[in-house]
């Protein structure tokens, strides 16, 4: 009979960074794995993220989100329109639709034609001349999506974040991770760790905060200089912002989303979303930190 030590596997970091979701997917895997074992789990991990993007991007012109809105502008307030989505797809806009009640009007996924207008989002469909429908006119049962005009779905004030959440539920219990999108982020080790937030477009426009969750999301303007990221979708002008806002959630779509209804929101409605969400959100500018109440 053979006998023998095993030896133990000592604890082991992999740091990884691919270009996707319009930005850098940064990776950070901690466990007792060996290099191997870790590859493997990130190539997992970034294969998610690659079949995710191809469904819900809206610059992918063979994505399903392209595909059903070719089909959705079909549709006239005579005809209905339906069409079969996928359960990503489903979830993603599920959500968004209730944030759209929740909001009266103010998250809305159709706001895609005023994005195009402002170059914003490539043109993919003929629009000119187009009277458009927004998400009142949009029905969702059973992963069947009917619309009852024409209307032009972007999901990029969500999917990123519902990507990383995604992403993450394919890695282990056992591994302690890091996955942020360019600064749509997840953690399982978040517990009296700090994050560095950006304010500004320079380099150095960065302060720390705690973690007050497993996730975050931040959103600013201070990449577009001269007009704004942020669109309303009931006044469809843009809408300036100073600084940056950052939501802390227990989903990275939740805490996404609810950055643009921050923006765009007045405060005293925004903080009932933010109670019934359960989230916890801080402005950021030159002058530092301030919450929302």
């Amino acid at each position: 009979m053979e006998t023998g030590v095993e030896q133990a596997v000592s604890l082991n970091t992999l740091q990884r960074c691919r270009p996707l979701l319009g930005t850098f997917v940064e990776l950070d895997l901690c466990a007792e794995l060996s290099d191997a074992e870790l590859l493997d789990y990130s190539e997992n991990i970034y294969t998610e993220i690659e079949r995710l993007q191809n469904l819900l991007s809206f610059h992918d012109l063979s994505s399903e989100l392209t595909q059903v809105n070719q089909q959705l502008l079909t549709a006239s307030l005579s005809q209905t329109v339906s069409v079969v989505i996928s359960n990503e797809f489903s979830e993603t806009l599920d959500f968004s639709l209730s944030l759209w009640r929740q909001s009266h009007g103010v998250f809305d996924v159709t706001i895609a034609p005023e994005l195009i207008r402002c170059k914003q989002l490539p043109t993919h469909f003929e629009l000119d001349n187009k009277v458009l429908g927004n998400s009142s006119h949009l029905s969702l049962a059973n992963n069947i999506l009917s619309a009852s005009a024409p209307v032009c779905i972007d999901l990029g004030g969500i999917a990123k974040g519902y990507v990383v959440d995604k992403a993450r539920s394919c890695i282990p219990k056992q591994l302690a991770y890091c996955v942020n999108a360019g600064g749509d982020l997840a953690t399982n080790q978040w517990q009296n760790n700090l994050v560095s937030l950006k304010y500004a477009a320079r380099s150095s426009a960065v302060k720390t905060h705690r973690m007050l969750d497993a996730c975050l999301a931040t959103s600013g303007n201070y990449y577009r200089a001269g007009h704004s990221a942020f669109i309303s979708p009931v006044t469809k002008k843009q809408v300036k912002v100073a600084g940056s806002v950052s939501v802390f959630a227990n989903s990275v779509m939740t805490a996404d989303a609810l950055t643009k209804l921050a923006i765009l929101l007045p405060r005293k409605h925004y903080q009932l979303i933010e109670k019934l969400l359960n989230v916890k959100t801080v402005r950021l500018n030159r002058f530092g930190f301030s919450n929302l109440h």
